[in-house]
């Protein structure tokens, strides 16, 4: 069986906006890049007002989307990583790729997929192991 196709691309200036417009607005909820305990209590009390109640339900795509853009903006500061368009049989997708391996990471499907467990706590553990994972791929250790 082959292996599938993946094609990469650089994002558009209209990607690269709608991720700035993402931080920006995680920034006024006061959850940042740099501290990843923000970005998961961003999530946790999200997902917790939205079965709580206390959030309206259609909150949860904004929510999930903001938390894979701080997540895959925290892999590209501090693993390396870059973001990109990836083409595949799946089909179309925005994900973090590592340029030196072959890593690819999909932020916003791995917040939706935690959201859709009721998973919290999974942002700083998650980037741990992809930060690892990626040094890992490139045959290096990393701090």
């Amino acid at each position: 069986m082959a292996e599938p196709t993946q094609t990469f691309s650089e994002i558009s200036p209209a990607e690269r906006a709608w991720i700035d417009e993402h931080l920006a607005r995680a920034a006024e909820a006061g959850a940042t890049v740099p501290d990843l305990a923000s970005v998961s209590r961003l999530f946790d009390e999200a997902y917790e007002g939205v079965r709580s109640g206390a959030v309206p339900p259609e909150a949860a795509n904004d929510v999930v989307n903001t938390v894979g853009v701080l997540v895959g903006e925290h892999l590209c500061r501090s693993a390396g990583m870059a973001w990109a368009i990836v083409v595949d049989e799946y089909g179309t997708d925005l994900c973090v790729r590592d340029p030196h391996s072959s890593t690819v990471l999909f932020p916003q499907s791995s917040a939706a997929k935690r959201w859709e467990a009721g998973e919290l706590g999974w942002v700083e553990p998650f980037t741990a192991w992809a930060r690892g994972h990626v040094a890992e791929a490139r045959g290096t250790t990393r701090n």
